[in-house]
């Protein structure tokens, strides 16, 4: 099993799910700039999230549009982040409460 933060190649698995969704399709899981340069340019996705990428380069876009290097993650950041997302939509959800049925 892989670490999140170890690199595979994914493109081939890709391909059947792409050909069964006729929407936007989005993929997300490690990308940089040129894998999801080519998982896009091979029609393979239609956007590609970056997640771990975005957190310590809030300008992401702009770096890749000037192709200088990026900040280094920082794994220690991601514990509080999820943990702060799971209490916004906590406090969300009591804000909001839905009537699902």
């Amino acid at each position: 099993m892989l670490k999140s933060w170890e690199k595979c190649e994914h493109y081939e698995s890709l391909k059947p799910v792409r050909k069964a969704f006729n929407g936007s399709f989005i993929v997300a899981g490690g990308y940089d700039r040129e894998e999801g340069n080519k998982v896009a340019g091979d029609g393979n996705g239609d956007l590609v999230a970056y997640g771990r990428l975005f957190l310590p380069n809030p300008d992401l876009s702009r770096r890749f549009e000037l192709d200088v290097p990026l900040n280094k993650e920082m794994k220690i950041l991601f514990i509080p982040m999820i943990l702060l997302s799971v209490t916004w939509i906590i406090h969300f959800l009591k804000q909001f409460p839905m009537n699902i049925v």
